[in-house]
């Protein structure tokens, strides 16, 4: 869910239903890339959902798109700080594409954005993984599910249907080396 969604009456509801897991659509915790991307929220909204989710004991998943407008590896990195300092159960990393009927597509048909190349896209996934698996947050996947609809709508960026497998890869020659 959006982490400006998350108060204590959603809270309550989602208690009462029996959730036990809450994933936070953080995306990044740089505000200025939160901003040129649209996303419509803030690194300190995802602060916030994250401790009022923790302190009703429910587990707190985020997921984060390296790659969007604006980012860089500096903020990628300030991204991956915040992120181990708010201590979630597990990741999710997604790199940013271009999808048909998107405001990235647009913003890409106007020479405003430029996607990750593949290689870069692994690099700093990689990074992400790396620094999360050394503080033990689970990284649960790592590019999104190859599917028809998915690979029909792409029009630019790092998708490879084995994306986590390339950033494993390129993890285990980093260790080789």
């Amino acid at each position: 869910t959006r982490p400006d969604y998350i108060d204590h009456p959603r809270l309550d509801l989602l208690i009462h239903h029996r959730v036990s897991i809450v994933e936070l659509g953080t995306q990044s915790c740089d505000d200025r890339v939160l901003l040129q991307s649209g996303r419509g929220h803030t690194a300190v909204d995802t602060a916030v959902a994250a401790e009022l989710i923790k302190e009703r004991g429910l587990r707190l998943g985020l997921q984060l798109m390296p790659g969007l407008p604006g980012e860089s590896f500096g903020s990628l990195r300030h991204t991956v700080a915040e992120v181990i300092r708010l201590r979630p159960d597990f990741v999710r990393l997604y790199p940013a594409l271009v999808l048909r009927g998107s405001g990235l597509e647009r913003l890409y048909h106007h020479g405003g954005y430029r996607p990750l190349s593949l290689g870069r896209a692994v690099v700093c996934t990689a990074f992400m993984k790396k620094r999360f698996d050394d503080q033990g947050i689970g990284v649960v996947r790592m590019g999104l599910q190859p599917t028809d609809e998915l690979e029909r709508s792409l029009v630019a960026g790092p998708y490879h249907p084995a994306f986590g497998e390339l950033v494993k890869a390129r993890l285990m020659l980093r260790q080789t080396r």
